[in-house]
């Protein structure tokens, strides 16, 4: 038996289809009949294969995100060696480079906490080893601030060594500081102290005790809540 139609089969196939009173080669029926037969069967293995490999995928991911979400909300986030006093390095070098008004440790301070909170949302790692603490003034990384002299100016070689060491990170120092190189470090500061994760160790909170750490899973909620209202529109 043909495994497949020829031009003539095909043709007396149409005739037939037709002209019922045309001749068909029972043949051309069976082979049709075969081909038919072959190709239901074949999509109905695929398309059981294809729902049951989908199943073990979502299966999988549903149980990947259930762990990474309780890992989240425990505050377990990835770590880093990376010294917050580098980093803060690395983001005086940008803002020189743009001449930003009021340049001082603070902005500096004020843009490292930003992008602190945006690379726990967005990679559930930590940025820096350094843990961000609340003040009477906002969120501080003091060891930063302490080591940071923006009198001096940064190379372009010190900026060159920390790309080439770290340059995820310097991708986004670049991208950061290109967005808030121009926004008054203090209304960048009300922005932080008005959110729950820092409110939970303000001093009001903790019977007048401050430089208490900012938790990390608080950072995250607050960011992702942050990102959630830049969606809906209401930011």
């Amino acid at each position: 038996m043909a495994a497949y139609l020829t031009h003539e089969q095909l043709d007396a196939l149409v005739a037939f289809a037709m002209d019922e009173k045309a001749a068909v080669d029972t043949e051309a029926i069976n082979a049709l009949n075969q081909l038919c037969y072959r190709v239901q069967s074949n999509m109905t293995k695929y398309f059981t294969g294809v729902m049951k490999r989908n199943k073990m995928l979502n299966e999988r991911l549903e149980k990947y995100r259930t762990r990474e979400n309780n890992r989240i909300e425990a505050g377990r986030f990835e770590e880093t060696d990376l010294d917050s006093a580098v980093l803060a390095k690395a983001i005086l070098y940008q803002l020189q480079q743009v001449r930003t008004y009021k340049l001082s440790k603070y902005k500096v301070n004020a843009i490292l906490y930003a992008m602190y909170a945006s690379w726990l949302y967005s990679k559930q790692a930590r940025l820096v080893e350094e843990h961000p603490v609340a003040t009477p003034y906002g969120p501080r990384f003091w060891h930063a601030i302490k080591k940071l002299d923006t009198g001096v100016k940064v190379s372009h070689d010190e900026w060159k060594a920390f790309a080439e060491q770290s340059p995820a990170i310097a991708g986004f120092c670049k991208t950061a500081c290109g967005k808030y190189y121009d926004t008054d470090e203090a209304a960048m500061t009300r922005k932080f102290i008005a959110s729950k994760a820092f409110e939970k160790v303000s001093a009001d909170k903790n019977g007048g005790k401050w430089n208490l750490e900012i938790n990390d899973a608080e950072i995250y909620a607050w960011k992702k809540r942050q990102k959630a209202l830049e969606k809906e529109g209401k930011m």
